[in-house]
């Protein structure tokens, strides 16, 4: 059998799709990479939170399944809006690479880290590491040649782009005790509604924890009424039958923040997480939000 992989064309949405079709292959699968440009692709010119939310970088690679184009659409499960396209259904989430932010360091710096997410710059001004800031967009490749070429101090960047990138080894960085995006370091697979033998194979690639800690934590972000650029973050711990939460929205300026904990039963994630929003939307989260958009 062979499977048609829809991926975006950048090296680590590459990187993402081969490694799933190394699994498929695995299994005896012939697999073939359908590489989609997307509108997030193409308008480099201005931030992320200033020309869509989730989707933009997903909605053209579901289109080629959803057009026979593909068979398979793989994306970072962060870029993705939790409700799947009409005629799509969520075939796997495999399992997961680290969900941490890090600080790539250039030594000698000018005192200015490149960091192009409301969310992470929100959280790394409360950290207060007395750096400015410059906005930065493009494929990991060309922030951290941006990074050396404008000799900033150092870089915001998911510690998975550098792990699924082999380059983790070649850049000095520093974990950053922030909250990650919901679902960061996941992978979302999407597979036409009804195909059973497509179905079967990709969801052999799930992992039931990752794909339940990564469906919880978008199900907080949603709550929060907000896309992948709103200034808010969670992370999940699972521990034997039980899950932990930590989640927070923050002001762009990083002045405010509601931080709350939530923990309970795995088979209550869901539940747990869209409670945790609504405890820190009710706790003053609210009226931060409220704030962006006056």
């Amino acid at each position: 059998m062979k499977i048609r992989i829809a991926t975006r064309g950048s090296e680590l949405a590459l990187a993402q799709s081969r490694w799933v079709a190394s699994e498929l292959e695995k299994q005896g699968v012939t697999t073939e990479l359908v590489i989609i440009r997307t509108q997030g692709d193409i308008q480099l010119d201005k931030p992320l939170h200033e020309i869509g939310g989730k989707g933009l970088f997903t909605k053209e690679v579901d289109r080629a399944v959803l057009q026979r184009q593909a068979d398979v659409s793989v994306h970072s499960f962060k870029d993705m809006p939790v409700e799947d396209e009409p005629g799509l259904v969520l075939g796997a989430i495999p399992r997961r690479a680290s969900s941490r932010d890090v600080l790539v360091r250039n030594e000698n710096g000018n005192g200015v880290i490149g960091c192009g997410s409301l969310r992470r710059r929100a959280q790394v001004v409360r950290l207060n590491l007395g750096y400015a800031f410059s906005e930065v967009r493009g494929n990991i490749h060309t922030r951290l040649a941006q990074m050396l070429d404008k000799g900033w101090s150092g870089l915001v960047v998911a510690e998975a782009a550098l792990l699924r990138l082999g380059l983790a080894d070649s850049y000095t960085y520093e974990v950053l005790d922030i909250l990650p995006a919901a679902g960061q370091g996941a992978l979302g697979l999407r597979i036409r509604e009804g195909e059973t033998d497509i179905a079967e194979l990709i969801g052999g690639l799930n992992s039931a924890a990752d794909a339940t800690a990564a469906y919880a934590e978008s199900r907080f972000l949603q709550a929060l009424g907000g896309g992948c650029s709103l200034p808010a973050g969670i992370r999940s711990e699972i521990s034997g039958g039980d899950i932990s939460f930590i989640g927070g929205v923050f002001s762009v300026s990083g002045v405010d923040g509601v931080v709350k904990k939530k923990s309970g039963s795995i088979a209550l994630a869901a539940r747990l997480a869209q409670e945790l929003a609504n405890e820190i939307l009710s706790g003053g989260g609210a009226q931060i939000l409220d704030k962006m958009v006056q």
